[in-house]
């Protein structure tokens, strides 16, 4: 069934289950290749060989590359004048309803007292949700970002100062300017650079024509990686100290140029929809916000890297099929979680109207 207007391009809808994927499978290479939960922002022991390197980098660009296909697709909260409060609505439950859940559970195991309790009543505040809480952000503030792109992207010097403003983000959120800005304030900024790229490729896509070749997307896409690995790699033989932390962040140029040729790969594809793979692609967000949650991360990190699995032979397998079968629950979780929602709101509307 080819995709319409008014449909959801299931193309896209699958490459956010795939992002998400490889996010947890990021996640679980990074917090818990020993058994044991790292600090967050933690990253001296990491990575731990060259192998390990490989994979941290592919899975670098996910979160640049879910919040472009926001970008090129528009997020509006104003319609005719109006607020769109279910829009709003429907970026913020789904985060509330975890954080709550499971809150709910470690205080009635004895696990949390009232206070922190009560604090799960507000996550944008948590700092392990600094994803969702900065997109959310995001979201709140987009019609005043579309109007800012909109008054500048056909000035003569909007690309010029797009490709300062990109370097800028990356030295913003890297070293000493990222303490100096607080990991919340730079992150947002990222978000907002990546939501400002992705309107870019709406905004011109007619231009880039190098973009819709799947060949050259493929052949720049693999270089990228290449090129990343490589510098690593000669960085760490000349100076001897590791420098992925450095190179391989999501503002990274390199970062952001593969989650734009991974979206312009998706987009590209003959458009279709498909009912289940849309409903998994929109319950998708939902792998982040439960294996992220400060009281489910930590237990199952360290029950999926038990103390001493640490072959590298079958560590990378392993982690993968942990990851895809983590993401296949969650996403049935939030199926469900959705599912129940709907049908208690249908009831709600019944009974209003009978009475």
């Amino acid at each position: 069934m080819r995709a319409t207007t008014q449909q959801r391009n299931s193309n896209i809808e699958l490459l956010r289950c795939i992002l998400m994927v490889q996010i947890l499978f990021y996640h679980l290479l990074v917090h818990g290749t020993k058994g044991i939960f790292f600090k967050i922002f933690d990253w001296q022991p990491l990575p731990l060989t060259r192998l390990e390197t490989v994979f941290l980098i592919l899975c670098m660009y996910p979160v640049d590359c879910f919040v472009i296909i926001s970008g090129y697709y528009g997020i509006t909260i104003i319609k005719d004048g109006k607020i769109r409060f279910s829009r709003l609505l429907k970026t913020y439950v789904p985060l509330f309803f975890y954080s709550v859940l499971f809150a709910t559970i470690a205080f009635c195991t004895n696990k949390i007292g009232v206070k922190e309790y009560g604090y799960n009543f507000l996550p944008v505040l948590q700092a392990n949700y600094w994803f969702a809480s900065c997109y959310i952000i995001l979201v709140f503030f987009s019609p005043v970002l579309n109007a800012v792109f909109e008054f500048f992207y056909k000035k003569k010097s909007f690309i010029l100062a797009f490709i300062v403003l990109g370097f800028a983000n990356y030295f913003l959120t890297n070293g000493k300017f990222s303490e100096l800005m607080g990991m919340g304030a730079n992150r947002f900024y990222m978000l907002v650079y990546c939501y400002f790229v992705g309107r870019f490729l709406n905004a011109y896509e007619d231009n880039l024509c190098l973009l819709k070749n799947q060949k050259i997307v493929l052949l720049l896409l693999f270089f990228s990686f290449v090129a990343e690995y490589g510098l690593i790699v000669f960085l760490q033989i000349l100076f001897g100290k590791n420098y992925w932390v450095h190179l391989s962040l999501n503002s990274s140029p390199l970062t952001i140029l593969q989650a734009i040729l991974v979206f312009s790969l998706f987009r590209n594809f003959h458009p279709y929809s498909n009912k289940i793979i849309n409903q998994m692609g929109a319950a998708s967000f939902a792998i982040y916000l439960i294996t992220e949650n400060s009281y489910v991360r930590r237990p199952l990190y360290t029950l999926i890297n038990g103390e001493g699995n640490k072959d590298t032979v079958f560590l990378i397998p392993y982690l993968i099929f942990c990851a895809v079968v983590v993401s296949a629950v969650c996403i049935s979780i939030d199926l469900i979680r959705s599912k129940t929602v709907f049908i208690f709101c249908k009831l709600c509307q019944r009974k209003l109207k009978n009475d």
